[in-house]
């Protein structure tokens, strides 16, 4: 297990995430086993239901599941304490089942890092809302690390007032006016669909350029903080 504590920013996070450990793949069922039980300890050893439910959800899943499982969690862990906090129980227990299902199947490392910051969410505090475990489910590395590209609304600068720009007009977003133009691909438009970003004109618009601001909603800035830790 590694037990470095990754609390940094996604673009570092990006190029830090090279690969999971071989060993990671490699440990015996036991070994995983007996880890993933400590590790859940302060959880089990206070519920009886939920903790029972953990354990055979643990159970079913196949040996490398476990051990990506149990590799996350314990950086969750080391994360948790480095930050001086303690294991809690989950305030969304659902929540917490379907994020540790999703986990124990991600092998990309930029992914694998997003959960476990997520998990260590879900176990030490009350930021970690049961939206944000749909959401990165189903986003990509590449979402993600576009996600942390972007700027909230009042950091984008001036905006071109009344001018709407359907989405199939647009042809390139920026992060702020006069900013380097990006091609606009699917990847912006699955962030919007979740409500994490959204668009406007920027301050220069001229009909038909089919260029907007990109900036990082509410929504957004909440999740971005919970998944980079």
């Amino acid at each position: 297990m590694q037990n470095e504590d990754r609390n940094i920013d996604l673009i570092g996070l990006g190029k830090l995430a090279k690969s999971i450990p071989d060993d990671v793949y490699l440990q015996a069922s036991e070994t995983v086993t007996s880890t993933f039980e400590k590790l859940i300890a302060p959880i089990t050893e206070t519920t009886s239901g939920f903790g029972r439910y953990i354990k055979q959800k643990f159970d079913n899943m196949v040996d490398v599941e476990k051990s990506l499982l149990t590799y996350a969690i314990n950086n969750a862990r080391i994360k948790i304490e480095n930050q001086g906090r303690k294991i809690t129980i989950p305030a969304s227990p659902k929540s917490f089942i379907r994020a540790m299902e999703e986990t124990s199947k991600e092998v990309d490392p930029l992914l694998n890092i997003l959960w476990t910051n997520l998990l260590a969410s879900q176990l030490s505090d009350d930021r970690c809302h049961p939206f944000f475990v749909d959401i990165l489910s189903t986003l990509s590395s590449k979402e993600a690390l576009l996600l942390a590209r972007l700027k909230p609304f009042e950091h984008i600068g001036n905006i071109s007032n009344n001018v709407l720009i359907r989405p199939h007009k647009i042809r390139k977003w920026a992060t702020e006016n006069k900013g380097e133009l990006n091609d606009w691909d699917l990847s912006c438009s699955i962030l919007c669909e979740f409500g994490l970003t959204n668009y406007l004109a920027p301050e220069t618009h001229k009909p038909g350029d089919g260029n907007v601001l990109l900036y990082l909603t509410y929504v957004g800035k909440e999740f971005l903080d919970v998944v980079s830790g």
